[in-house]
């Protein structure tokens, strides 16, 4: 009981420290920032991506030091995920990893204040719909990844290629989650996504502006 309660408290310092880093992040005018493209904050979230070119054939989204609060969120919230799974069990195990799983769906909502005006202006908001998919993907995927590697076991390998694997998986998922998300993101905060919504349930027809 005593052990559940801690980790109850580790779990919810861990969303003070997510919520906090989210309002520093929504109180940043990615408007203004998609606009004047601002280099990133910490250019070594895209270290592999950087070729040092100006004509780089994969561009690092522009948004300044957004691309690290986000970046430092959500890995503060894929660790926090993969300790429940891996420490809690039973009915416990289930709740806490619900709640996290929720916190970290609902992270943009917390963090991009530009929602609004993107919707209202016609625009389908991709960047989320991203980030919710490949979340799931990789919630699903870690809180069964027991069962997955008990299933598919190879005889040979010892409990430390289970480990590197998951490590290996984990940093893969999370670059898909974070770069996908920032590009979506930009094209969606400079309008030029082609992904429009049907102009009958927006408030303004973009076509007419």
């Amino acid at each position: 009981m005593a052990t559940t309660v801690s980790f109850g408290w580790f779990i919810s310092f861990l969303f003070l420290v997510v919520i906090e880093i989210g309002g520093v992040a929504r109180s940043l005018d990615l408007e203004r920032i998609s606009e004047q493209k601002l280099p990133p904050f910490f250019i070594g979230l895209f270290y592999f991506l950087d070729t040092g070119s100006q004509q780089q054939q994969v561009t690092i989204p522009q948004l300044g030091r957004f691309n690290f609060l986000h970046g430092a969120n959500i890995a503060i919230i894929f660790l926090g995920y993969v300790l429940v799974t891996e420490t809690t069990t039973g009915s416990t195990g289930i709740l806490f990893s619900l709640i996290t799983y929720v916190v970290w769906a609902i992270l943009p909502l917390l963090e991009v204040d530009e929602y609004e005006d993107i919707l209202i202006d016609g625009f389908r908001p991709v960047s989320y719909y991203h980030h919710v998919l490949v979340v799931s993907a990789a919630a699903i995927y870690i809180y069964f990844y027991d069962y997955i590697w008990s299933a598919i076991e190879i005889e040979g390998f010892t409990p430390v290629f289970k480990d590197v694997f998951l490590i290996i998986s984990c940093i893969i998922l999370y670059y898909l989650m974070l770069f996908g998300f920032l590009k979506e993101l930009e094209r969606e905060l400079d309008r030029i996504d082609n992904k429009k919504l049907p102009d009958k349930i927006t408030k303004t027809d973009p076509e007419e502006e």
